[in-house]
């Protein structure tokens, strides 16, 4: 069944309460921690082969808890694809004895394949044409140290598309407070509760593209996790504006006036002219300078 990851879900939920959503999907509703997992690493990879068709290397930076095992199931999907995978990972040299849960079930799927990785070290070279960012989730609350914080600059200097999962690496799941330094991502893809602070604070230009998937959570899960933050969709809004007949003219919709335009300062009248036009003023007139009347006009001749 195709998923349509673009389309975003109104209710806006906090790291805890998403946390909860997960746990209620598990406990509750008998689907398996691994399983959940599983249809992220897909759904991120599905992505990936939509938007990046001719891919034939990738590098996944994943860290040890879920948001890491999210991309050993993206690195397990690429290579069974044939994709060359660079996999590295933020930690000790026995990182994969430090997994536990869902990481370490997704770690040994990824072994049963092809286990190799990497560990991080300053200045590794990142051989993908791609980088998935797998390295912290949606728990972190703390500023963002040590290698972590080295992954998170390289990654920031390459000219190379990145995708996060879940959550662009060093913002904050609540506030979309940038935790010290945060991954700039091309494509952000969120699991079964959108998060508040991707759509707030500086997330918005850390994120890139938002795309959504809720892992097929029932929606009777929702129920039991009541938001009061939703976000506000185009269609909710025109309900705000009223229908205007086929005959309706400018002098039926108002008449604003804009007084302002100082010597040398013409330009800012002229933008909040058009910005009443633009917002739905039947009539707008600008009062102003002379010696801004022709650029006004050049500019806006009716």
């Amino acid at each position: 069944m195709s998923v349509n990851r673009a389309v975003l879900p109104a209710p806006l939920y906090t790291a805890d309460q998403t946390r909860s959503l997960d746990r209620i999907a598990i406990e509750e509703f008998g689907i398996p921690g691994i399983r959940l997992m599983q249809r992220a690493g897909h759904a991120v990879f599905a992505e990936i082969m939509e938007r990046f068709p001719g891919l034939k290397a990738i590098t996944i930076l994943s860290g040890a808890g879920n948001n890491g095992g999210d991309g050993f199931i993206v690195a397990l999907l690429a290579r069974q694809k044939g994709i060359k995978v660079q996999l590295v990972c933020v930690g000790q040299d026995n990182f994969a004895d430090k997994l536990q849960g869902e990481a370490k079930q997704a770690w040994q799927l990824l072994s049963e394949i092809d286990g190799s990785y990497e560990i991080y070290a300053p200045g590794i070279t990142m051989n993908g044409e791609l980088i998935v960012d797998a390295l912290l989730g949606t728990g972190l609350s703390g500023s963002v140290r040590g290698d972590f914080k080295n992954a998170i600059n390289q990654i920031n200097e390459l000219s190379r598309p990145v995708v996060a999962v879940d959550i662009p690496s060093g913002i904050c799941a609540d506030s979309g407070k940038v935790l010290g330094v945060a991954v700039y991502a091309d494509i952000t893809i969120s699991f079964i509760g959108l998060n508040r602070g991707l759509l707030t604070g500086a997330a918005v230009d850390y994120c890139g593209l938002l795309l959504f998937d809720d892992l097929k959570v029932p929606s009777e899960v929702y129920l039991q996790v009541p938001t009061k933050v939703h976000r506000t969709s185009e269609k909710e809004l025109v309900r705000f504006f009223p229908r205007r007949d086929r005959s309706s003219h400018k002098g039926k919709h108002g008449h604003l006036l804009v007084v302002g335009g100082n010597l040398g300062m013409g330009g800012a009248a002229l933008l909040a002219s058009e910005a009443g036009i633009r917002s739905g003023a039947g009539l707008v007139s600008l009062a102003t300078r002379a010696e801004h009347v022709a650029a006004s006009l050049s500019r806006s001749p009716k």
